[in-house]
């Protein structure tokens, strides 16, 4: 079987990635929701909670302290920003759905944006739904593994069987729109192989997007906590400009996808 080469796909997920009016609505959603998320970074007194801070820099428990600390009338604001944080999260996941396709069948030019993310939308929940529940269970074997006292090699597990799930949900969603299926039980089992006939293009793929996403990531612990010092304010548009970093990375990911799973098609036919 032909195999398809990088040196033709990445210039072609680049091009395709640069069409940033495609994704930029989802970028308008994450900037919603991390207005909400840092709110308390910029005047906790908003709401009179203590852990508000470590809620918005992603403390572990803030979440239930936040909740349980306040029981006078900041309790029912405390109660509302949690949920406007959920309910938003939601949204954007929703967003993500529908865009991913809506991008993806504007790449392959078949339909108009808005058709062609209604046209995947539904699958895509299902498929985003398995893949949360593989994503779990990679985390249990990680968490088993830890339990056994063996804590690095669980560690390593759970990175690379949470990493290897969000790849084949990448080649799940090029493939549903490359052959027209939306079964996201047949899409995910065939990007299964897929990724397993391409291992090597895809992890070195892989990897290259995730070390992009890790750069940015250290950068923006670097930098924003520096920044947030100066300017709570100041720290959240630095936030948004490295997030902006991280979404166009995925987008790219997801660009490299449709082109790799597209040359395969060109070389043997459809599917």
């Amino acid at each position: 079987m032909t195999r398809p080469g990088l040196l033709s796909i990445l210039p072609a997920a680049w091009r395709d990635a640069r069409r940033v009016r495609l994704w930029l609505p989802l970028f308008g959603l994450s900037l919603m929701l991390a207005v909400v998320q840092t709110w308390p970074l910029i005047d906790n007194r908003a709401l009179h909670n203590p852990y508000l801070n470590d809620l918005a820099t992603g403390g572990s428990d803030a979440w239930l302290l936040a909740a349980l600390s306040n029981p006078q009338g900041a309790s029912m604001l405390t109660a509302l920003y949690l949920l406007s944080t959920v309910v938003l999260t939601a949204v954007f996941a929703g967003a993500y759905n529908f865009i991913s396709g809506a991008m993806l069948a504007a790449w392959a030019g078949q339909s108009s944006f808005w058709r062609g993310g209604a046209r995947y939308f539904l699958s895509f929940v299902v498929l985003g739904l398995l893949l949360i529940i593989a994503g779990t269970i990679g985390l249990a074997i990680g968490a088993a593994l830890m339990a056994t006292g063996s804590g690095l090699v669980g560690g390593i597990a759970a990175v690379v069987l949470l990493q290897l799930v969000n790849v084949i949900g990448e080649y799940a969603r090029a493939l549903a729109v490359s052959r027209q299926r939306r079964n996201p039980f047949a899409m995910a089992a065939r990007s299964a192989g897929f990724v397993a006939r391409h291992f090597p293009a895809v992890a070195l793929l892989a990897v290259l997007g995730l070390l992009a996403q890790a750069a940015l990531l250290i950068m923006l612990a670097q930098v924003g906590a520096t920044v947030t010092i100066w300017s709570p304010l100041a720290g959240v548009i630095v936030q948004q400009m490295f997030v902006f970093g991280i979404l166009w990375v995925k987008v790219l990911r997801l660009a490299v996808a449709a082109q790799l799973v597209r040359a395969e098609g060109a070389a043997t036919g459809p599917a």
